[in-house]
């Protein structure tokens, strides 16, 4: 295949946007066959959150200077193949402690992509539209772009998992959820394939190749968030929301399933009740993803339309930490994740604006390597709280962090 054929833009949109949507079924299979088949605690899930974390916070930044260095393209594609590979590896084991191995893999597998992806494609995106612009004397406008396709890429993903959601169900129930986790970790890989053979990276100079190796590309990377006031904003922000989100995530759905049948439910039905709200949330998604889109298409503010979306998540939280009520509780954890669903974008397209080519992916993935310290302080507090009083609780203090980052994402003057 040549890659020619194929615009950078719908390589994004189709591959990632495809990645995503696997992704969506593999988290519903994950998520039963860790709460119902293997019955992990509390403690036990938030572990999980931290081995993750913890391996990223290790490769996260050097991952990230590695994609400025040498190739954008490979760093993904080498992240794909990590993250299919520890799916695959979550779902041969019960014990806890490969369990975790696989999940910091899953870990060391997402910091090759984290950032690789927004810095691969503005890139391309602005590269071909200066030649656009030198012959047809057009204003630049790729920056609008990339968040645009950002947002649209997220929407490919939800609504894709429109189709896996209902596949994972059915195959899970027919065969069983080990099954279903297996086949879709075989065709996340098989979107690395793809990917190798329909990118093209013609727009990026490897600093390699600018006689800029990794130890300057670091600190070049640190001095532009320490320099710029909207990346420290976005800083605070993100460690905020995901201390708060890392335990909706963890515990959350335990939350939900004992709101369903007091814990009782077999794997098949529990597979049931989560994918119908995972599919309601891909919903959701859809709705506030195109909210945010058209919003920021209107008045450029991303650090506003990012402070909208999080009040909307705290409203969420308050729901579903306040009651035991299933519809209750069902719409809080609709609202909140959505949400989260809608901010990945957000946050990548706001931390683009003031991060140079040359250090792009670094300065995507030292905010990406903040949060997780904060997401590790998140699993192992509030985790422990609410081992220690009851899931409401840890659900409710995370709510009080996820309100507090709104309020700081709205402050006047601070962001774009």
């Amino acid at each position: 295949m040549n890659s020619r054929r194929i615009r950078p833009a719908d390589v994004f949109i189709r591959g990632f946007g495809t990645s995503e949507g696997i992704e969506w079924g593999l988290w519903l299979a994950i998520t039963v066959y860790w709460i119902v088949e293997l019955d992990l605690s509390l403690t036990q899930l938030a572990l999980l959150g931290v081995a993750l974390e913890s391996a990223v916070i290790v490769s996260e930044t050097p991952t990230g200077v590695v994609a400025d260095v040498k190739s954008r393209k490979c760093s993904l594609i080498i992240g794909q193949v990590l993250m299919g590979a520890s799916f695959a590896w979550t779902f041969a084991v019960e014990n806890i402690w490969m369990l975790l191995a696989s999940h910091a893999l899953l870990g060391v597998g997402w910091t090759f992509q984290s950032g690789a992806d927004a810095a691969w494609i503005t890139d391309e995106v602005a590269g071909q539209r200066r030649g656009d612009a030198s012959s047809l004397n057009e204003p630049d406008t790729s920056g609008n772009d990339v968040e645009q396709l950002l947002l649209k890429r997220g929407r490919v993903g939800m609504a894709l998992s429109l189709v896996v959601g209902p596949v994972t169900i059915l195959l899970g129930w027919w065969q069983s959820v080990r099954f279903v986790g297996f086949a879709l970790s075989v065709a996340f890989i098989l979107v690395a394939v793809w990917l190798a053979f329909a990118m093209s990276e013609e727009h990026f100079t490897p600093g390699s190749e600018r006689g800029v190796g990794f130890s300057q590309t670091l600190r070049d990377g640190v001095g532009v968030i320490r320099d710029q006031p909207r990346l420290r904003t976005l800083v605070l922000v993100a460690a905020l929301l995901f201390a708060g989100a890392e335990i909706f995530g963890r515990i959350g759905p335990v939350h939900f399933l004992d709101s369903v049948s007091g814990g009782e439910q077999s794997s098949g039905e529990s597979l049931f009740a989560l994918g119908v709200l995972f599919m309601l949330i891909a919903l959701a998604g859809l709705v506030l993803n195109t909210v945010a889109s058209k919003r920021l298409d209107r008045d450029g503010n991303i650090s506003h339309v990012a402070g909208v979306l999080l009040l909307i998540a705290a409203l969420g939280g308050v729901l579903a930490s306040s009651t035991s009520l299933i519809a209750l509780v069902g719409i809080g954890f609709l609202l909140q994740d959505a949400v989260q669903e809608s901010m990945y974008p957000v946050m990548e397209g706001w931390a683009n604006r003031d991060a140079p080519t040359e250090v792009r992916a670094t300065v995507h993935s030292l905010v990406g390597q903040t949060t997780s310290i904060s997401q590790i302080a998140g699993a192992i507090v509030l985790g422990a709280l609410a081992q220690a009083t009851s899931v409401q609780v840890g659900l409710g203090a995370a709510t009080i962090l996820i309100g507090i980052a709104a309020l700081v994402a709205l402050r006047p003057g601070r962001a774009p």
